[in-house]
């Protein structure tokens, strides 16, 4: 007999943000253990991917707070970008 359903996910929906070569996403690290340091001991990270390489932009408990540290360093990389190029 199949298990009833409940209609959520097994795993939380991403939030990505591109800026340049630099992607930055919010990571469940609990769901994805080898895409977070082992430094994080928090749910939430927020993890910026160049290449090969990545970088904890910060740890933490609520998903809301991982977005606002997203949209924090999303901003400060355009604006690091708009310099570059004047």
């Amino acid at each position: 007999m199949d298990e009833p359903t409940t209609g959520r996910s097994p795993t939380s929906s991403g939030y990505v943000r591109v800026v340049g070569t630099t992607t930055l996403e919010v990571v469940n690290a609990a769901q994805r253990p080898d895409d977070v340091t082992k430094a994080v001991k928090t749910k939430w990270a927020v993890m910026a991917f160049v290449g090969n390489r990545k970088r904890l932009v910060g740890a933490f408990d609520r998903k809301y707070d991982a977005i606002g540290a997203l949209l924090s360093e999303e901003t400060t990389l355009k604006a690091a970008a708009t310099t570059d190029d004047a």
